[in-house]
């Protein structure tokens, strides 16, 4: 597999949006601006739109979309078919978890770490008591020491649910509140 040669982070990429003179955005996961680049395309399809408004919701925008899914499948290493682009990470998990609450049942476990997006738990629980299966919440205390703090909380949650109830376990590779990169690989 070829490796993806990593983007420059932080104060390099200052020019890449439309920041006022001074003003430094630490929130950038929740309410972050969307890049210069972004912004432009956004407003040329926007302009195709509005020229020819039936074209554009006919057929346009799907050609569009379907290159799009091509090059983020290319860069992704998976099949173009197998993505779906979403409005926002927050409804994309809203829909894969209601559309697996069909699959459980009353013995079935899911499983959540406690630094969830709040949108992820209340979304578990409010379909654990429409649905009936248990959601088990593994602790994640902070600060961490490093790595083994999560993989030590998410062994504790194996050893104790039998694997043949534990369905789903829902595991945010980088948290939001604290924003932590969780070892998905080590796993």
């Amino acid at each position: 597999m070829q490796q993806q040669q990593s983007s420059p982070f932080g104060h390099e990429r200052r020019s890449d949006f439309s920041f006022a003179d001074g003003y430094v955005n630490i929130n950038h996961g929740s309410f972050g601006a969307t890049p210069k680049s972004v912004a432009a395309a956004q407003r040329e399809h926007t302009a195709d739109m509005e020229a020819k408004p039936d074209d554009w919701m006919r057929i346009g925008y799907k050609i569009v979309v379907d290159d799009v899914r091509a090059k983020l499948a290319q860069y992704v290493h998976a099949q173009t078919e197998d993505l779906v682009l979403v409005e926002n990470a927050s409804s994309g998990v809203n829909a894969v978890l209601r559309a697996l609450q069909y699959t459980l049942g009353s013995d079935d476990v899911v499983a959540v770490l406690s630094s969830a997006y709040p949108m992820v738990s209340n979304t578990l629980n409010y379909l654990a008591k429409e649905k009936g299966f248990t959601v088990e919440v593994v602790d994640v205390e902070f600060p961490l020491t490093g790595d083994e703090d999560f993989l030590a909380a998410a062994s504790k949650l194996l050893d104790t649910v039998p694997a043949e109830r534990l369905k789903i376990f829902v595991v945010s590779h980088i948290t939001s509140v604290p924003a932590v990169v969780v070892p998905v690989a080590r796993m």
